[in-house]
């Protein structure tokens, strides 16, 4: 047995596991069974997503979804879906960029993370204020320059 717990707009808060969050006011408990099963299908259908090329729009993610799951769908989970795409979008960037940058200096063998050709451009012309700062820090928190990160995020500064 799983609780899902719907914020203050009825959006799930994935993974919750507790009974109560301060920073969810006035939650709403709902009781559901969910199989380990339906969620390593959810994320494995959130990477699936995410990289595709193209965007979704909400037809093409309640198929996906209908598809994926043998319950009915709540409310705000196609809105969660799009933002746990997102993220992972976002996640798959930074390591896209990390290991372009710097995959060949690390002494231990890596994954490779590669984008095709303009996808990176593509996401990277796509961030939003707070998606672009996101990734700048978790570029320097690896430790890339801060002259490399603002090269490849497109930022100019205007002080030299």
């Amino acid at each position: 047995m799983t609780r899902i717990e719907l914020d203050e707009r009825g959006f799930p808060v994935l993974l919750a596991d507790r009974l109560w969050d301060e920073s969810i006011p006035n939650p709403i408990i709902i009781e559901h069974s969910v199989s380990s099963l339906e969620l390593a299908r959810r994320r494995d259908a959130v990477r699936e997503a995410a990289r595709e090329f193209e965007d979704l729009s909400d037809q093409d993610i309640r198929e996906r979804l209908r598809g994926r799951t043998s319950r009915e769908l709540i409310a705000g989970e196609v809105s969660q879906f799009r933002s746990d795409v997102r993220q992972q979008v976002i996640d798959d960037l930074v390591d896209a960029l990390d290991h372009g940058r710097r995959g060949k200096l690390r002494k231990r063998r890596m994954v490779r993370v590669v984008a095709p050709k303009g996808y990176t451009r593509k996401v990277v012309n796509g961030l939003n204020e707070e998606e672009r700062s996101d990734v700048e820090a978790r570029l320097l928190a690896r430790g890339w320059g801060e002259v490399d990160v603002r090269e490849v995020l497109g930022i100019h500064s205007d002080h030299g």
